[in-house]
């Protein structure tokens, strides 16, 4: 009875001790993020968004998996102050590109 209950202890306590590395490995684990940022591209041009005209597989296929946010603020009308202002963190006037 002793040697079953030492057995029982310790493959109690291997089990243990392994599913606690998954779980800690699985905490460890980043996230992915994926930022697009296209030029002259307006909310209604990709098909997940409601387009028939333009086939975007990839991006229903990423959308449909993902997190689409639909709030957004572009701080200049043109590519590169865009570009700087997510780069530098700056709103327009501050980094003057």
């Amino acid at each position: 009875m002793v040697m079953y209950a030492s057995k029982f202890a310790i493959a109690t306590l291997v089990f243990l001790l392994g599913t606690g590395s998954v779980f800690a490995a699985e905490a460890k684990r980043r996230p992915n993020f994926i930022l697009i940022l296209m030029d002259d591209m307006g909310w209604r041009d990709v098909g997940f968004m409601g387009n028939k005209f333009v086939e975007t597989p990839n991006l229903e296929r990423l959308a449909s998996t993902g997190l689409v946010f639909t709030q957004a603020y572009a701080s200049a009308p043109n590519c590169a102050p865009t570009r700087a202002c997510l780069m530098s963190g700056q709103y327009t006037p501050r980094h003057g590109i």
